[in-house]
């Protein structure tokens, strides 16, 4: 059987929940990285799912943690625009770092009823910087309470 490797940073401003999208993904407690085996056809696919916790928006990270990374999850909370506004610093900085394959995939986080982003708004951000769009919505959610 064949055994693929994959590295997936989780990335985006601060007060975005990147924390509990990682949570989620390895429904485990919060930590900055770990390991999710999946089944894909024939092949074994492990996820280094790392997670990014930038002490400022506009701290930089080392080349050395781009390195390797096959996907990048940049997120915003569609409650604050400013966080999707602050998305062109972070493409521009993982396109510079990352190769030219890597995929980025933009996620929208919805923690309350107030919606300051649309999902066509999103949709056609994305698009412009070919990426894929998808979101997560924890409203109602007990565990919202927790983030």
């Amino acid at each position: 059987m064949n055994e693929k490797l994959f590295k997936v940073i989780i990335d985006g401003a601060q007060q975005t929940h990147k924390s509990r999208l990682f949570c989620e993904l390895l429904q485990k407690q919060l930590v900055s990285f770990g390991v999710e085996t999946v089944q894909f056809q024939d092949a074994t696919v492990k996820l280094q799912i790392w997670g990014s916790y930038r002490q400022s928006n506009t701290m930089k990270f080392s080349p050395l943690y781009y390195k390797g990374t096959s996907v990048v999850l940049l997120v915003f909370d569609v409650g604050k625009l400013e966080t999707l506004r602050m998305c062109p610093l972070y493409i521009q900085q993982i396109r510079s770092e990352c190769s030219k394959n890597v995929q980025i995939m933009l996620i929208g986080q919805q923690f309350s009823e107030i919606r300051q982003v649309s999902v066509d708004e999103a949709t056609v951000f994305a698009e412009m910087n070919k990426m894929t769009y998808a979101e997560v919505n924890y409203v109602g959610d007990q565990k919202n309470q927790e983030t």
